[in-house]
């Protein structure tokens, strides 16, 4: 009797496990893309190369997605065939055009990739401040703090062995400072002498911050251990990061405790995200994480971001309820959600 049992039982988790091993199978499957030049007439409707990925995998509905480097991804039902896929392009070729013109436009808007030189123009709480890069010895830098008006605004400086970047409100600037090792220290007295306000932020480790106010080495840098007189665009690209992000840390925190307190919100921690797609997240135990990229934006936006992830510590989904909950608070809510959809491909550094 017992056995008969168990046998059942084995038999039943037998089947449980083969259909989950067919389920990883037909998850997801990738359909060369090359395959798809070979359609008679698909260049009539869309240029092939600008076909990314097409993934099927065990849903019923197609989705097209226009991707922010102004490419296509597809996504399809399993038994999805190459004549429907021809059918379903050229069925949207008037929007998948459009799509394709405006995300090209975006990214003239927001330039190519950043180069880190002189002259370009980098985003912080929504206003645009110019790179200056000076090399030099102390008397240049005495000179540029000078002819720069540095010594009338708060400024934030982040040190690095043979660099500085320093944060200029006044001049809506920032600078980096080419420095030789041994003049480090008296760079940093000179402009503490030279600023009203001085923020020193953390200096040889780019933090990535897990949670607000506490700091994990998970992507540290040892620059003195590796010193070196010159710097490519990636380490500068690194050092604005880490600068962001320590500042993203302080604004976030600020502002999520101010509009906690004026409307009653509870959460249980708050953190930063690097998420490529996404401004925010609450999960079900009300842990908001909020993406430190927003530091470059408005502070209205980022507001919205916040009041959007701490409502989903009220309502847990974007039910009609949650936006009527929104709405109470931020009113004007649909104006910040058309900003980030708009102008979000601009707060990046890459």
């Amino acid at each position: 009797m017992f056995e008969k049992i168990f046998n059942i039982i084995g038999k039943k988790m037998n089947l449980k496990n083969n259909a989950l091993h067919r389920n990883d199978k037909y998850k997801k499957k990738f359909i060369n893309t090359d395959l798809i030049k070979k359609i008679p007439d698909i260049h009539s409707v869309i240029n092939p190369d600008k076909i990314e990925k097409i993934i099927k995998s065990r849903r019923k509905s197609v989705t097209l997605e226009i991707t922010p480097s102004a490419t296509l991804i597809i996504r399809l039902p399993l038994n999805y065939t190459e004549s429907g896929i021809y059918n379903l392009l050229k069925k949207n070729e008037k929007w998948l055009n459009e799509k394709f013109e405006l995300m090209e436009s975006k990214k003239y808007a927001a330039g190519e990739q950043k180069l880190f030189v002189s002259g370009e123009k980098f985003l912080l709480l929504g206003k645009k401040y110019t790179l200056k890069i000076i090399d030099g010895n102390e008397n240049d830098f005495k000179l540029a703090l000078s002819s720069e008006n540095i010594s009338s605004a708060h400024c934030s400086l982040s040190i690095l062995d043979n660099f500085c970047l320093l944060h200029n409100e006044n001049s809506q600037s920032f600078y980096i400072f080419n420095i030789p090792p041994v003049q480090t220290e008296r760079f940093i007295q000179t402009v503490k002498n030279s600023c009203i306000e001085i923020e020193i932020i953390p200096k040889n480790k780019y933090y990535k911050y897990e949670c607000i106010g506490k700091k994990t080495d998970s992507k540290s840098v040892n620059y003195s251990e590796n010193r070196r007189n010159f710097y490519t665009a990636e380490d500068y690209r690194l050092f604005f990061e880490n600068f962001y992000k320590y500042k993203a840390s302080a604004v976030i925190s600020q502002r999520i405790k101010v509009i906690s307190d004026a409307h009653g919100f509870k959460y249980k921690k708050i953190g930063l995200t690097s998420a490529k797609k996404r401004w925010g997240s609450c999960s079900y135990n009300d842990c908001i994480r909020i993406n430190w990229r927003l530091i470059m934006a408005p502070t209205d936006i980022i507001d919205y971001v916040i009041i959007h992830e701490l409502s989903h510590t009220i309502h847990k989904n974007h039910s009609k309820n949650f936006w009527n909950y929104v709405g109470l608070i931020m009113p004007d809510y649909k104006i910040r959600i058309k900003w980030l959809k708009d102008n979000g491909h601009m707060l990046k550094l890459d």
